[in-house]
């Protein structure tokens, strides 16, 4: 019997989402001719009809584990299977070591000091050296210079699961500031993937994020961005299946009073990526802009989910390329023009489902040589104008609310409905949108409701809290 490890990777990104083991059995004692592993680069041949294992080594950590299943019986070799497995997930766990960088530390302190709080690195480009797949860089409290891995090697981690990260410190503010011509995280080292930053404040930088040049699963975790000379964020087309979750991002670009429609909150050139549970507002022009230049076909398969837009001088969210993107249980409200664009380029096969479109200068959407356009579940109201089309093709409307929803409190921010609603069981089923804005399973009720939240009967009683983790 053979026992393969296979990575695990992010949600909804066209990978798995666990680790997988394939157990495959041969007649006779259950042994392979050879048996060849590649763990993380490091690479291990086992000669023919032998038991046993291999541990990989590098800075005296173990960082990766492979075996050989032997056993007479199908049951011993599955228990084989469960002890090894076992074993694999402990090991990866022990293994992962934490580093530190404050203010009051030294870039003369070695890797294994940096391990302790009392002996931190006093340099983010300096500690990155320590850190291999799984291994997570706590920077403390004060303010630092930006992160180039462009210019400092950052090592890569090998699946949403074994990370390289790089966060602040928890409970603590950590700030990168820097110049007008400076990058806060400039993430564009050929090649780069699986590296998360973490609880960070961005501020004053030329553009505080920008990944490029094949840059891939790169994770953002509750980030804020705010005070630049350009975007927030900026993708570049060749870097796919990226990550923002949670954070703010705001004030990015040149005064919002007279607007500058070249700069946005997120300029994306690149697909199946996926922004969610994020405040995005004050910025110069759009708030997401999804485009790359003279190309119909390049920027795909983006996400925009459970997220609040407002306060953009252009567009709150604009697709003007590719194909099958969609937006969903979204707050857009009180941008200058509209809460929703589909527009240029023949953009086709854009989804906008239950999302609550509110207060926008413009209609609530706008299209303009769309094709395809699917426009379902939608609260608009309050708008200038409901749903505008120009020069589209194919466009689908249906079970959206124009009239009163009757809000909690939207002056007050509270978009949810009160029980009177009439959008209260009045959606149709999309499995894109299983859940509402605050993870509330639909439907609540007989069917889906129209906009971001659906109606609870005893109350906006939120979901019990998963993914929680020990801090150190």
């Amino acid at each position: 019997m053979r026992l393969f490890l296979k990575s695990p990777q992010g949600p909804d990104l066209g990978t798995p989402n666990a680790l997988e083991i394939a157990l495959e059995s041969h007649r006779g004692r259950g042994l392979h001719q050879r048996q060849e592993f590649n763990i993380n680069g490091l690479r291990s041949h086992r000669p023919e009809n032998t038991f046993g294992s291999q541990t990989y080594m590098k800075n005296k950590r173990v960082v990766g584990y492979s075996t050989i299943l032997g056993g007479k019986t199908s049951k011993q070799r599955v228990l084989s299977a469960v002890a090894f497995f076992t074993f694999f997930a402990v090991a990866l766990n022990v293994n992962a070591a934490s580093y530190y960088v404050a203010t009051t530390g030294s870039d003369g302190n070695t890797c294994t000091q940096a391990r302790s709080t009392s002996t931190p690195k006093r340099t983010i480009s300096n500690a990155v050296g320590c850190l291999v797949a799984g291994d997570t860089l706590y920077i403390r409290q004060g303010t630092y210079s930006g992160i180039d891995n462009n210019s400092t090697f950052i090592p890569s981690g090998t699946s949403w699961t074994n990370l390289v990260t790089i966060s602040g410190y928890p409970g603590e503010q950590v700030v990168l500031s820097g110049g007008s011509t400076e990058h806060g995280a400039n993430i564009t080292r050929t090649g780069t993937q699986y590296i998360s930053f973490e609880n960070l404040i961005f501020d004053g930088f030329y553009q505080s994020i920008s990944l490029a040049n094949t840059v891939h699963h790169i994770r953002f975790k509750d980030i804020e961005a705010k005070n630049t000379t350009l975007h927030c964020v900026q993708v570049g087309k060749d870097s796919h299946y990226n990550w923002f979750i949670g954070g703010k991002y705001h004030n990015c670009g040149p005064s919002t009073t007279s607007g500058s429609q070249g700069t946005y909150g997120f300029y994306v050139s690149s697909s199946n990526n996926i922004f969610e549970n994020l405040e995005v507002y004050d910025n110069a022009g759009f708030g997401f802009h999804f485009y790359y230049t003279g190309c119909s076909n390049c920027v795909n398969n983006n996400i925009v989910r459970n997220s609040i837009v407002y306060n953009s001088s252009f567009c709150g969210i604009i697709f003007s390329s590719g194909t099958n993107n969609i937006a969903s249980n979204n707050i857009l409200r009180n941008n200058t023009w509209s809460g929703l664009c589909i527009n240029y380029n023949s953009v086709s096969n854009t989804k906008a489902y239950n999302n609550t479109i509110y207060g926008n200068g413009n209609p609530g959407i706008e299209l303009q040589g769309s094709v395809n356009a699917v426009i379902k579940n939608n609260i608009i109201y309050q708008n200038g104008g409901v749903i505008a089309e120009y020069s589209t093709s194919g466009t689908i409307q249906s079970n959206n609310l124009t009239t009163d929803p009757k809000f909690v409190n939207a002056a007050g921010g509270n978009f949810r409905v009160q029980s009177a609603s009439p959008s209260i069981n009045a959606g149709t089923a999309l499995a894109e949108v299983a859940t509402d804005f605050d993870g509330v399973a639909r439907p609540q009720g007989g069917a889906y409701d129209i906009g971001a939240f659906e109606y609870l009967s005893g109350g906006s009683t939120l979901p019990a809290p998963s993914n929680l983790a020990v801090t150190p």
